[in-house]
């Protein structure tokens, strides 16, 4: 069967030729015949990129698919299926034993076999939750320069009391101002760790200003530090307490650059591909004063998402921290900070906090009662073996443990565990004195109860006064409290008597 003319209408008899094109004589529409149309399949050649565009566009290329014969011919099908397929026997008997096999196994050849080593697979490439993994509590703020002095009060402490009372993790420090001629030891903050990418660490940046820190605290193990030599940009790899990475990085972009913000972009996707390379399931976190920095091209291009949705200078947005993981965070929120700066700082909760560091701490008590004790206990103290003693090594032994021995009976050893979570004002003795008074308050109310039931058994059959109950705490201080309750038991009891 031939093919019909295409393109165009069907044309005459007379003008259609099998061998070659020819033309209407009254159309003048070309045609095309099955020879013809049969002979340029043979010299044709792949199409270009755009003509394949072109016919997938308008839904005329099609490929040969892989769908093993479904749209064959039913007949042909129903042909096929009338075809009886043989029934195989299995060689197992009856009888419960199995019949001898014919085919005899060949055995193993352990040359031919190639040992596969053992692979371990860490924690990181384990598959967490968001609800299971713990992240630290960030925040982020522009200092204006982390060594000046305000009101006689050092920046590095007014940071070092914003990071205990919010319970701060790792905080990401943008214009510290720092040289590098300036030591570390100038902008510690105890239990915290620093890490510095000065505005000239380089050497390629001379100008005043800038700079970026990040401080961490000391249960978080830091396993690499990342410093460009193009930008003020610093990114930590920090290994949490649950075996899972996070990158932390600090980013400080100036209003005034001498580099495009296309360029830098490119240089973060770069960076962060090639951690993401060691470490394939990281969090990625990355803020700091940003300026006007192009954000929604980074998020773009990044497939980030910016946690901070208010201004933080003025009415201007500059800074800001954007996240791969945003829903291992909480909503951002805008703190205050103790020192004088034009930028608000923002924190970034953690959808779940780590485990906080606890510490068991000894110290004695020396509140002036104590202190009062160990003068009589030394004035009472009997000297007399230290004066008749033969040596002078001899009486500074005992005189010592003469003077130790009330030092532990009037200012006892204490033992207290502190939290990393615990508030800037909870000292060892602070927390002794409510633990104290925690366990004083369960007392009384169980020597309420006693006696309550005391007077109750008893009634008031046999004679007995307040007098006769003792009203005293276990420390020997008389308690107008405990008496007004055991006065209120005792009326409480003779109403009962007098009813019956």
């Amino acid at each position: 069967m031939d093919v019909e003319t295409n393109p165009g209408p069907i044309s005459s008899e007379k003008s259609y030729d099998l061998r070659k094109q020819t033309w209407s004589d009254e159309s003048k529409i070309p045609c095309y015949g099955r020879n013809y149309l049969l002979g340029l399949r043979k010299k044709s050649g792949k199409p270009s990129s755009p003509v394949l565009e072109t016919l997938k566009k308008l839904q005329l290329l099609r490929f040969r698919g892989n769908r093993g014969g479904l749209r064959k011919n039913v007949q042909h099908v129903k042909e096929r299926s009338i075809q009886n397929i043989s029934v195989v026997i299995g060689r197992r008997a009856e009888s419960g034993f199995a019949i001898p096999r014919l085919r005899v196994e060949k055995r193993r050849n352990p040359s031919n076999l190639v040992s596969v080593p053992k692979q371990v697979v860490s924690r990181e490439h384990t598959s967490v939750s968001s609800g299971q993994l713990a992240v630290p509590k960030l925040l982020f703020i522009n200092i204006c320069s982390l060594g000046k002095t305000t009101s006689r009060v050092r920046a590095v402490v007014a940071l070092e009391a914003d990071l205990r009372n919010n319970d701060i993790d790792a905080c990401v420090v943008s214009e510290t101002h720092l040289k590098i001629e300036v030591p570390d030891t100038v902008v510690n903050i105890s239990g915290y760790n620093i890490f510095r990418r000065d505005r000239n660490w380089s050497g390629c940046d001379l100008r005043n200003g800038g700079g970026v820190a990040i401080y961490t605290r000391s249960n978080l193990s830091v396993i690499d530090v990342y410093r460009s030599n193009l930008y003020e940009f610093i990114c930590l790899t920090v290994l949490l307490p649950s075996g899972n990475y996070i990158l932390l990085s600090g980013l400080y972009h100036p209003p005034k650059t001498s580099y495009q913000q296309c360029d830098l972009m490119d240089y973060l996707l770069n960076v962060f591909d090639t951690m993401l390379d060691n470490h394939p399931n990281a969090t990625i976190v990355c803020g700091g004063d940003l300026n006007h920095l192009d954000l929604t091209r980074l998020k773009r291009i990044t497939g980030w998402t910016a946690l901070v949705d208010f201004p933080t200078r003025g009415d201007s947005f500059l800074d800001n921290c954007l996240t791969d993981r945003p829903e291992l965070f909480g909503k951002a929120l805008s703190i205050k900070m103790l020192i004088k700066t034009d930028h608000i700082g923002f924190i970034v909760p953690a959808g779940k906090k780590l485990k906080p560091i606890r510490k068991k701490v000894q110290f004695r008590d020396c509140r002036e009662h104590r202190k009062q004790a160990l003068y009589l206990a030394l004035a009472s103290e009997c000297w007399d073996d230290v004066l008749e003693a033969d040596s002078i090594e001899t009486a500074v032994n005992i005189l010592e443990l003469k003077i130790l021995a009330n030092i532990n009976w009037c200012m006892p050893l204490r033992t207290v565990s502190l939290s990393s979570r615990d508030p800037s004002w909870m000292t060892p003795l602070v927390k002794y004195m409510l633990r104290s008074k925690s366990r004083i308050s369960v007392l009384r109310t169980n020597k309420h109860r006693e006696l309550s039931r005391n007077v109750l058994k008893k009634g008031l059959n046999s004679p007995m006064t307040l007098s006769k109950i003792p009203f005293t705490r276990s420390d020997g201080v008389h308690d107008d409290i405990f008496h007004a309750i055991a006065t209120h038991t005792l009326a409480l009891a003779r109403t009962l008597q007098e009813s019956k």
